[in-house]
């Protein structure tokens, strides 16, 4: 297990910059998942802690020790990328010894390793297949077995599931979470897929054009955003919003007209004084929200039911044409018919239309 330290990270290619001054702490033994949409930085930022790619200014900081400009071997971290990356001439059991061999290991010590990490992730009755005979799966834990038998500090992982399909996505997710939990290690994931993220993490790092948008527990992070970015990634569906403009205000709380729905108005908590009269605002509603019984009525119209089994999605839209995704729940909803669906403003969120912040 090891702690990190990243402090005032940017990172420029010629004269475009990706990453703008991110600072972060992760703590030994912690799941930390980088989060957000292609482009956003987060493989850079992990190549930058792997030292696969150079800092431009800032420090990265390993247990206390300044690793910015040390090499990839020296930092005593290991990464999982998204390809496999397998020796197809090899075993599983030579290609998890490699490493091992190429840094001059005495063979017990290698066996010992390698049957150890074999055994923690099912593949002791594998060890003499090559590649070519192994599921997507099965070659996925042979490259997290080449990490683990290095003992490093610090684990990393480069949205290692993309290539997998969705039922194997989910059983790799359970054995990364039973893998954290069994060696109690440091591990850092990236992923665009905000399920993985709130299904392994003990902290979630939102990260969206170079930047750290919000740091936090995946359930704090989905009842708390800070602005619309962090509302609209994490969670799925992804929320609401409904454009509205304060026409009167009061100590803790605002009233909003909602544009589009004539004479509805909600009167909101803000946590912010700058929410004035004629202030431009967005109301965030998750999907759940939204029920039969909520005192603030909407009426819309009904474009397409999404029907999942255990529970059903209504896609329906405005009198402006908002489209609005609804949890059917309680609800009456069937495609193409008008509906009149509610919600209460304990459950909403209250968000500057401009800045895209939390008021």
């Amino acid at each position: 297990m090891a702690q990190l330290s990243l402090k005032d990270i940017y990172k420029s290619f010629g004269d475009t910059k990706v990453i703008h001054g991110v600072d972060l702490e992760v703590a030994s033994g912690e799941f930390t998942v980088f989060v957000g949409p292609s482009g956003c930085g987060k493989s850079t930022l992990l190549r930058m802690i792997a030292g696969l790619e150079s800092v431009s200014a800032g420090s990265v900081t390993i247990d206390g020790q300044d690793v910015t400009h040390a090499e990839p071997s020296e930092r005593g971290v290991t990464m999982v990328f998204q390809s496999y990356a397998l020796y197809p001439h090899m075993n599983v059991y030579d290609n998890m010894a490699f490493s091992l061999k190429m840094n001059g290991a005495k063979p017990a010590d290698i066996d010992a390793k390698v049957r150890k990490a074999a055994d923690i992730l099912g593949l002791h009755n594998l060890l003499e297949r090559k590649p070519k005979a192994l599921s997507g799966g099965q070659r996925q834990r042979v490259a997290i077995g080449r990490s683990i038998v290095r003992e490093p500090k610090i684990f990393l992982f480069d949205e290692p599931l993309s290539n997998l399909d969705a039922e194997l996505r989910v059983q790799m997710r359970l054995e990364i979470a039973r893998l954290h939990q069994d060696l109690d290690a440091t591990m850092i994931y990236v992923t665009h897929d905000q399920v993985e993220a709130m299904t392994l993490a003990d902290r979630i790092v939102v990260l969206n054009a170079g930047l750290i948008e919000q740091v936090g527990a995946p359930q704090t992070l989905y009842e708390d955003p800070d602005n619309m970015f962090v509302g609209r990634f994490i969670g799925s569906p992804k929320m609401n919003f409904v454009a509205g403009t304060v026409t009167g205000q009061s100590k803790g709380s605002v009233d909003v007209s909602l544009d589009g729905y004539d004479g509805v108005s909600v009167k909101m908590k803000r946590g912010r004084p700058d929410a004035t009269l004629g202030t431009k605002v967005m109301i965030g509603i998750r999907p759940e929200h939204f029920s039969a019984k909520g005192k603030i009525r909407l009426g819309v119209k009904v474009n397409f039911v999404e029907n999942l089994g255990s529970t059903s999605f209504a896609y329906v839209s405005g009198p402006d044409g908002t489209e609005l995704t609804v949890e059917v729940g309680d609800l009456a909803a069937a495609a193409g018919s008008e509906a009149s669906i509610g919600f209460d403003a304990a459950n909403a969120f209250l968000f500057d239309a401009e800045s895209g912040m939390r008021l």
